[in-house]
């Protein structure tokens, strides 16, 4: 009886589980319209994964409308009509009252067996609605009322949407009574004796969002504020297709929107449709739907056509991408007959379940084994960060010791006197750490925003206790219970674009131009940090450990990558013979100089690169496989592609197609060819007529060079360099970028490659170019205040040596400071030191972009030799400092 009765409850479990196979069964109540006195307003039920669902409505505890599946409506009142429809797995019942009035205020509920949902509009109904107002986030927003009858009340009280009182205009008076729990910053900016209520909230969040309402005598007057935020990146998907005079398709693409609204605020989201120049196929768009004609499917691949979407006027939402190809037939590989070999559906969901129920069982031990390990860390973290950070103080001296409290003297003392390097004044806050967590530690904003409390955090990069501490000495923690996390390779930090657009070059250009160049490039710069940040989320493992010699670089990165799940997970870098610890540092430098290392062998090009293989090299195609592999696990570590390739090669890399216009290769190849060259083709597209006898001599020696023997005329000059440069940098290339593609992991062409637009390259490169001024921009020195004299000579004669620096020279003085060759991320930090005689000599830690600088130096001519000498040096970027 007992085994019949335990199958049983497995059969019902079955049961149940099958008719929520797709999803939690939920229900929720929302209010479509505003609650306007004497007006219509109407209720929304919304149920999902439900069906063979009775639904009732009630107001109070009274039932008011009943609809049994799938739309049989029982309307127990008056004044009411009830509808039913139906998307996707969700159910809506929309519930109208005419007129509403004060019999219909009151706690509003909808019911089935999964549970309720409540709608409570006891007071927030308004005998009147002014409108929407509509701002970003962080912009002001204004508020105006109607004009008030001060004669007849002599106040009128202004409420949030939670119903608390911001203010009370008392018109008798003129004067203005602000709330006790004002939490906004606002500002009123009407007239009293006119009865004028206006007001101003700064710097508005989403928070903010909701209907504020003027009580003034019997009239309640609502205002709602909209705080517009960036649409949901669109899905797309397929709804019609058909095969007369080729392959037609219309997709459709769907977003949502995550501005702060009340449920009655309808938004409205436009579809923006946008694919690259030659697709090979025509579209034709009609909002939310495209309907792409002429679909070749005799192609391995098409371009795609990417959607995103706007709401008012919010930012452009992630972009979705659609390959047109996916919808031609594709023939089946396996044919089974009868029912051999195939398993029956719900089979697979029985088998899905159990397997989830085991899953769930097994995990619980680890829980609560997770969950009692967090309890107790708040207790011990302390006393064992100590202990940890005293184990690595060993062979520390007693100069960098004092220098630790100078720095951290309002740091907690336990934790100053165990801090093995230094400590970072961040702001008002001072944070210490043991060494090797310093630079990972001080990423972590935590403490300014818990002022007078103690965060701990164990660092996943070095396996080290940090802890933070500038209040005076108790035992306060951090009183909401934030855990602070550091990601495996969370101390090299995202590429922040936005935020480095005003460094990029927009000479030359007038001021207006110049703003809507600026307006273009941050949403550009949107989708690509979004691109970039969903690259880097395929790093799910790791980290794993390289060890590599510096002066077999390629030999040993490639041989590392001959594993095709390392492109899955984060990396640490030790090399073989140096010291240094790797919180970043090293692993962009390790990437960095492979590049430097690999560039020459396996591309060619002066300012772009394609790839290159001689006749004689044959053999070592297979190294392209490997060479895409690394080129797009370090994009996705670093946060930026580490080397430039032309961009027209990249999309014949991605996308397997040659059709790239006539302007982007033209513009490529003046960048793949040596200065001389690019001189000479700019003045025959310029002014051939101008090119004397000898320059056309050498265009001719050019051409030939480039397999393009032709005669040269001013009609067609510019046709043959197009046609010459599709050649050099589309066809040629060809079979070595299929082999980069196949070390590309579907997951990241997916994520990011195949979402990456020619405009989004450009600010991929422009980031990677160095300049003087921009990186003097970056430079800053560690100690807040005035400078001692001898500090700020030798501070003037670092910034005349970075101005005197040629690219090449900038770019090797920036991979000595950081690791990169690009701009970097962060400040670069100058600290100053006292060293002299032999042992005088510039100091970097790559992991934190920190330099030390000896206080010493008499003259500029000193401080340059001495410079250029370690930049010279190869034994300079060895990582010898811990």
């Amino acid at each position: 009886m007992v085994r019949s009765r335990g199958l049983l409850s497995v059969i019902v479990l079955l049961v149940v589980r099958d008719s929520r196979a797709n999803g939690s069964p939920s229900i929720e109540l929302t209010l479509t319209s505003p609650p306007v006195l004497h007006s219509d307003i109407s209720f929304r039920c919304t149920t999902q994964h439900v069906e063979l669902a009775t639904v009732e409505f009630y107001l109070n505890d009274d039932p008011v409308a009943r609809v049994v599946h799938p739309c049989g409506i029982s309307l127990l009142a008056s004044r009411m009509g009830l509808t039913c429809s139906k998307d996707g797995t969700k159910l809506l019942y929309t519930l109208t009252i005419a007129s509403f009035d004060t019999p219909d205020i009151g706690l509003w509920t909808c019911r089935n067996y999964v549970g309720s949902s409540s709608y409570n509009i006891t007071t927030r109904y308004m005998t009147s609605h002014v409108g929407y107002v509509l701002r970003r986030i962080g912009e002001d927003a204004s508020l105006h009322w109607p004009p008030m009858l001060p004669g007849i009340q002599p106040q009128a009280g202004l409420f949030d949407p939670g119903g608390s009182s911001l203010m009370v205009a008392d018109f008798a008076n003129g004067v203005i009574q602000w709330g006790d729990n004002l939490f906004q910053s606002i500002e009123f900016t009407g007239n009293l004796t006119q009865g004028l209520v206006s007001v101003v909230l700064r710097s508005v969040e989403k928070t903010d969002n909701g209907t504020y309402m003027i009580v003034h005598g019997h009239l309640s007057i609502g205002i709602t504020l909209v705080v517009i935020d960036t649409p949901a990146r669109p899905v797309i998907t397929e709804v019609r297709r058909s095969s007369v005079s080729g392959l037609t398709v219309t997709v459709k693409g769907s977003s949502s929107s995550k501005s702060g609204a009340p449920s009655y605020y309808h938004p409205e989201i436009k579809y923006h449709w946008n694919h690259p120049d030659q697709q090979g196929y025509a579209t034709s768009k009609d909002g939310r739907f495209l309907t792409i004609s002429n679909v070749d499917c005799q192609g391995k691949t098409s371009l795609p056509v990417f959607c995103y979407a706007t709401e008012n006027a919010s930012d452009n939402s992630p972009k979705k991408h659609y390959y047109p190809h996916s919808a031609c037939p594709h023939e089946t590989t396996t044919k089974t007959s009868g029912g051999e070999g195939r398993v029956d559906e719900y089979t697979l969901r029985v088998i899905g379940f159990v397997a989830a129920a085991i899953a769930v069982v097994m995990s619980v031990p680890t829980y609560i084994y997770l969950w009692r390990r967090r309890r107790g860390i708040g207790s011990t973290v302390l006393p064992e960060c100590c202990s940890r950070m005293t184990d690595s103080c060993d062979g520390i001296g007693e100069q960098q010791r004092q220098r630790v409290v100078q720095f951290c003297g309002r740091c907690w003392k336990p934790c100053v006197n165990c801090c093995s390097l230094v400590g970072v004044v961040c702001g008002y806050t001072c944070m210490c750490c043991c060494g090797l967590c310093v630079m990972a530690c001080t990423q972590i904003p935590v403490c300014e925003k818990f002022w007078g409390r103690c965060c701990q955090c164990f660092c996943a990069c070095c396996k080290r206790c940090c802890c933070c501490y500038c209040g005076d000495d108790d035992d306060e923690t951090n009183p909401d219970g934030d855990v602070v996390t550091n990601e495996p390779r969370g101390n090299i930090n995202p590429v922040n674009f936005i935020e480095n657009l005003e460094m990029m070059d927009t000479e030359g250009t007038s001021a207006v131009a110049n703003r809507e160049v600026r307006v273009l490039r941050r949403s550009v710069a949107s989708d690509l940090e979004s691109a970039l940040a969903a690259l880097r989320s395929t790093l799910t493992d790791g980290p794993v450990q390289l060890q590599i010699r510096r002066s077999d670089i390629v030999t040993d990165l490639m041989a590392y990558y001959e594993e095709p799940d390392i492109v899955g997970k984060s990396v640490t870098v030790e090399y073989t013979g140096e010291r240094g610890y790797d919180l970043g540092g090293v692993t962009a430098d390790m990437f960095t100089t492979f590049w430097n290392m690999a560039a020459p062998v396996y591309f060619r090009g002066h300012e772009a690169l394609v790839p290159f293989l001689p006749p004689h090299r044959l053999g070592e195609e297979h190294n392209f496989v490997l060479l895409g592999r690394i080129y797009s696990h370090s994009t996705s570590v670093l946060g930026y592609v580490p080397v430039q390739l032309c961009r027209s090669t990249v999309m014949v890399l991605v996308y397997n197609d040659t059709k790239v216009s006539e302007d982007v290769v033209l513009e490529d190849f003046l960048s793949y060819l040596d200065e001389l060259d690019r001189e000479l083709i700019l003045v025959g597209l310029n002014d051939f007529l101008s090119l004397s006898s000898e320059m056309l001599e050498k265009l001719r020696e050019l051409f030939i060079r480039f397999e393009m023997g032709c005669v040269l005329t001013q009609d067609t000059f510019k046709s043959q360099v197009v046609n010459m440069a599709r050649n050099e940098l589309c066809i040629k290339p060809g079979s070595l970028c299929e082999l980069m593609r196949r070390g590309i992991p579907d997951a990241h062409i997916e994520s990011f490659w195949s979402q990456v637009t020619l405009d989004e390259l450009d600010i991929l490169y422009t980031f990677l170019k160095p300049s003087a001024s921009k990186v003097l921009s970056k430079i800053r020195a560690s100690r807040v205040g005035r400078l001692y004299h001898e500090e700020a000579r030798v501070f003037s004669y670092l910034k005349d040596f970075v101005k005197s620096l040629e690219t090449d020279r900038l770019e090797l003085f920036l991979q000595f400071v950081t690791g990169h060759r690009t701009l970097p991320i962060s400040p670069i930090v100058v600290e100053f030191v006292d060293l002299s005689g032999v042992q005088r000599r510039p100091i970097a830690h790559t992991c934190g972009g920190v330099l030390e600088l000896p206080s010493t130096y008499d003259n500029y001519g000193e401080f340059q030799t001495e410079f250029l000498n370690i930049l010279s040096s190869d034994e300079a970027m060895r990582m010898d400092l811990l």
